[in-house]
Protein backbone atom coordinates (compact mmCIF):
# COMPACT_ATOMS: atom_id res chain seq x y z
CA UNK A 1 0.00 0.00 0.00
CA UNK A 2 2.38 2.58 -0.98
CA UNK A 3 1.11 5.63 -3.25
CA UNK A 4 1.24 5.99 -7.01
CA UNK A 5 3.73 7.74 -8.55
CA UNK A 6 2.97 10.58 -11.03
CA UNK A 7 4.14 9.19 -14.76
CA UNK A 8 7.52 10.55 -16.20
CA UNK A 9 6.90 12.66 -19.51
CA UNK A 10 8.35 11.61 -22.06
CA UNK A 11 9.88 13.64 -24.88
CA UNK A 12 7.57 14.74 -27.52
CA UNK A 13 4.69 15.09 -25.12
CA UNK A 14 2.76 17.65 -24.14
CA UNK A 15 3.73 17.86 -20.03
CA UNK A 16 0.85 20.12 -19.49
CA UNK A 17 -2.21 17.28 -21.02
CA UNK A 18 0.10 14.82 -19.28
CA UNK A 19 -0.55 16.42 -16.31
CA UNK A 20 -4.36 16.96 -16.50
CA UNK A 21 -5.03 13.58 -17.59
CA UNK A 22 -2.85 12.31 -14.51
CA UNK A 23 -3.34 14.72 -11.59
CA UNK A 24 -6.83 13.18 -10.89
CA UNK A 25 -6.37 9.58 -11.44
CA UNK A 26 -2.66 10.16 -9.46
CA UNK A 27 -4.54 12.15 -6.75
CA UNK A 28 -7.72 9.49 -6.06
CA UNK A 29 -5.28 6.35 -6.54
CA UNK A 30 -3.27 8.05 -3.69
CA UNK A 31 -6.26 8.97 -1.18
CA UNK A 32 -7.70 5.45 -1.93
CA UNK A 33 -4.13 3.72 -0.91
CA UNK A 34 -3.51 6.20 2.48
CA UNK A 35 -7.06 5.36 3.41
CA UNK A 36 -6.40 1.54 3.10
CA UNK A 37 -3.32 2.04 4.58
CA UNK A 38 -4.62 3.72 8.12
CA UNK A 39 -7.70 1.39 8.14
CA UNK A 40 -5.13 -1.51 8.20
CA UNK A 41 -2.82 -0.15 10.79
CA UNK A 42 -6.21 0.61 12.96
CA UNK A 43 -6.91 -3.21 12.24
CA UNK A 44 -3.72 -4.68 13.61
CA UNK A 45 -3.92 -2.39 16.68
CA UNK A 46 -7.57 -3.55 17.41
CA UNK A 47 -6.12 -6.86 17.09
CA UNK A 48 -3.02 -6.69 19.22
CA UNK A 49 -5.02 -4.18 22.26
CA UNK A 50 -8.91 -5.03 21.72
CA UNK A 51 -9.70 -3.77 25.02
CA UNK A 52 -9.21 -0.38 23.62
CA UNK A 53 -12.04 1.41 23.45
CA UNK A 54 -11.41 2.71 20.28
CA UNK A 55 -11.58 -0.67 18.55
CA UNK A 56 -15.13 -1.43 19.83
CA UNK A 57 -16.77 0.21 17.06
CA UNK A 58 -16.07 -0.93 13.34
CA UNK A 59 -13.31 0.92 11.23
CA UNK A 60 -14.23 1.65 8.27
CA UNK A 61 -11.39 2.76 5.41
Amino acid sequence: MAPVPVPAVQEGQDARLLAAQALGSTAAANDRLTRSRRWYEQLRHCYAAPADPACEKEARP
